[in-house]
């Protein structure tokens, strides 16, 4: 499938060669294709989320006036290190719950600090309640209106139950592909991707053995549809095109209704992951197409040769997304913070926009090369765009209001309460002693006796029936997957 969204960059002034306007004009069909793709990755694992979580909702624990729910429970064992879910059930069940408990009673504390009321707190809770509304966004116009139907059944089985072995001729011109089609041409066959598995038949040489649900879903239907040692049209991959031909086919025996019945769990797994895949990119194209979104060549530019500057002089081995050191220097660089990196219709996006966004949830920057950098903050800054847009269609559809986003926006409030709570701690401990080997010991316990003074002073009841009874993929739930790493700094 070929993806196609208006999108541009404009520049004022002179600029290098390799910096053309032409050049600027990225997101027509490159790296708009990209962000849709990461969009539909972001989704999907978003819906992990949603599907996975539990319908009750009862007080597994209250702390104080802080009431935690099975879902919360839930979700933070499947979050928990496998050392701790190695511990046996019992004993894992309360160890996840214990630092649920240290959690909220950290946040407390917070708040009464006042750390709730702070500008740059309010700013990043803000950024994951959107997430959250995403989330619900993404449930009404998508999964939840995903219908499969008996035709789309019996098309996937009448697949799964038939091998092709095909053979594929790949050229770099739509005029020897015709040459082909029209049997004027040969040339041998090349295998359609490194995946597919090839096998010699006496009177053709090496085909493809080809199966239901392993090449491109577009390439698949035709190939199936395909009547036996006809060649097909020629298809354009974005790069060469290829003519095909089924020169022999393999199909099951008559199936029984309880084969069926067996294999229709995996047919539904794979018939819902392409309806929902064809169906996000819908709403994403029908969202952001009139979003008429434009980056800006100058500021791009600009942004690359820093983020360039520091990749090109640093260690290879310099682990992504933990320290953030190539955009210290940015953030005290006023002049550059406010200058637009991109505009579209709901509004502009500047560089501190896009630091925010890019500590918050770093998207990986390939830096091989300056070309590679600047593509990746490319696709950075439209999908954190594409982020700011769903938001707000979200708020205006009152999906701010459900209480699943009101109950993932306190959680995330405790996480950040009391994160910030350790990290004065930890700034107590290191005034105590210039000795740094002992930081790690005396913020430990500090720690300990911190929240130990915090539960004396503090009603805290457990439910451990039901603590016993929430399932978790231990049990045999399918384990989640987080939507999104998390830096705070």
């Amino acid at each position: 499938m070929l993806w196609h969204l208006s999108v541009s960059c404009r520049s004022s002034g002179s600029r290098r060669k390799n910096r053309s306007v032409c050049d600027n004009k990225i997101m027509r069909s490159g790296i708009l294709k990209i962000v849709l793709q990461l969009c539909l990755v972001a989704w999907a694992v978003m819906s992990v989320y949603q599907c996975g979580k539990s319908d009750n909702s009862d007080t597994v624990a209250a702390v104080g006036d802080r009431l935690l729910t099975a879902d919360e429970f839930q979700w933070a064992y499947e979050l928990a290190p496998r050392s701790v879910t190695q511990l046996g059930s019992d004993s894992a069940r309360l160890v996840v719950l214990q630092r649920l408990i240290n959690r909220s009673l950290l946040a407390q504390e917070g708040i009464k600090k006042g750390y709730d009321q702070d500008s740059s707190f309010r700013k990043i809770l803000n950024y994951y309640r959107d997430k959250a509304i995403t989330r619900e966004l993404y449930m009404k116009h998508v999964r939840d209106s995903i219908r499969i139907s008996d035709t789309d059944f019996e098309w996937a089985y009448e697949k799964y139950r038939t091998t092709l072995f095909v053979q594929n001729f790949r050229t770099a011109t739509k005029e020897e592909a015709v040459l082909i089609r029209n049997v004027e041409l040969e040339i041998p066959h090349t295998p359609i991707n490194a995946f597919t598995k090839t096998r010699r038949l006496e009177s053709y040489g090496p085909v493809d053995v080809v199966r239901w649900n392993v090449i491109n879903e577009e390439i698949e239907d035709l190939l199936y549809r395909l009547p036996l040692l006809e060649y097909s049209e020629p298809v354009f991959d974005g790069k060469q095109y290829h003519v095909f031909r089924i020169v022999e086919k393999e199909t099951e025996a008559l199936p029984r209704e309880s084969d069926f019945i067996a294999v229709k769990p995996t047919l539904e797994s794979v018939l819902r992951k392409r309806k929902e895949h064809q169906k996000a990119f819908q709403f994403v194209r029908k969202t952001m197409v009139p979003q008429n979104l434009v980056i800006r060549a100058k500021t791009l530019n600009a942004l690359t040769d820093r983020f360039w500057e520091f990749f090109r002089n640093s260690d290879e081995s310099l682990p992504r997304g933990q320290e953030f050191r190539e955009i210290q220097s940015l953030l005290t660089d006023d002049n550059l913070l406010k200058m637009e990196l991109a505009s579209f219709t709901d509004g502009s996006f500047k560089v501190s926009d896009y630091l925010f966004y890019y500590r918050l949830n770093p998207i990986s920057i390939n830096h091989a090369s300056q070309a590679a950098v600047r593509k990746g903050i490319q696709n950075a800054a439209a999908t954190y765009i594409r982020d700011i847009v769903f938001a707000r269609i979200g708020k205006d559809e009152g999906l701010d209001r459900r209480s699943s986003v009101a109950q993932e926006t306190l959680e995330w409030s405790d996480k950040l309460l009391a994160a910030k709570v350790k990290k004065e701690l930890l700034k107590d401990i290191t005034s105590m002693t210039t000795d740094s080997s002992l930081y790690r010991d005396f913020y430990l316990d500090s720690l300990d006796r911190y929240i130990s003074g915090l539960r004396k002073n503090t009603d805290i009841t457990i439910n451990k029936r039901l603590l016993s009874e929430i399932p978790v993929s231990d049990d045999g739930m399918n384990r989640k997957i987080d939507f999104f790493a998390t830096y705070i700094q």
